[in-house]
């Protein structure tokens, strides 16, 4: 699996609900929510266009550009420097893949794929620190689409954490989190053996923050195949 598949593929986890557009050409794919303006859902994950003009696109959707993924492929090769002139904070990436890894998980932690929207934003929310309202909409619209799963963890009964998965010619991991007070009990790994069991077998494909999640999938057997920066409007 090629990594400007795996860099292309991140378009497979935006939700689409409210007033949410969706562009999604070979050479540009971009998420825009009006009615969240500078906010989250207004990104750019593939921008191969040499005469870019970042005027033009302030012009034309003002305020609406929150988040830009950079990499190999992005185009012209300084959007990067461009981005990071005009205020925009960064941080590593990694696009990451494996076929079959083998590892195991702690006996105390189970994990079952949960349709419980409400529970789920609940998680997500708690650990992205984001509004709940805003995203159990968005994760009913996900479930009702049949490709998006998710899977949730408890420890001891306590519920732990919460891992997607978007599942197409290859599975796509997506919004991992997990508790605060549950890290470093094996949670993490859990959640990901759950949901390659449910990928059954299809090769497997995310994008993976350098300071975070990247580290520990390397260690349960994924391979680094290119590397991104994520630029962000402070």
């Amino acid at each position: 699996m090629t990594g400007e598949r795996i860099w292309r593929a991140a378009t497979w986890s935006w939700f689409q609900c409210g007033d949410t557009q969706v562009i999604d050409t070979p050479a540009w794919a971009q998420l825009r929510t009006p009615s969240m303006p500078g906010g989250w859902r207004n990104e750019v994950a593939v921008s191969v266009v040499e005469d870019l003009d970042l005027d033009a696109i302030d012009a034309r959707f003002p305020e609406t550009i929150y988040k830009w993924s950079v990499t190999e492929w992005t185009r012209p090769e300084d959007t990067g420097r461009r981005l990071a002139a005009r205020g925009f904070e960064s941080w590593a990436f990694r696009g990451m893949a494996a076929e079959t890894p083998d590892f195991s998980v702690p006996e105390d932690v189970e994990v079952r794929i949960s349709s419980d929207a409400g529970a789920i934003a609940a998680l997500l929310a708690k650990g992205w620190g984001g509004p709940r309202e805003r995203i159990e909409p968005e994760i009913h619209w996900a479930l009702a689409q049949g490709r998006f799963h998710y899977a949730v963890a408890t420890v001891q009964g306590d519920t732990a954490g919460v891992g997607g998965v978007v599942i197409g010619d290859f599975a796509y991991l997506t919004g991992g989190v997990v508790l605060p007070a549950f890290r470093g009990r094996g949670v993490y790994r859990a959640l990901v053996r759950a949901r390659l069991d449910l990928a059954g077998g299809l090769p497997v494909g995310t994008q993976a923050r350098e300071a975070t999640s990247a580290p520990i999938l390397e260690r349960l057997g994924f391979a680094t195949v290119f590397h991104g920066r994520i630029f962000r409007k402070t």
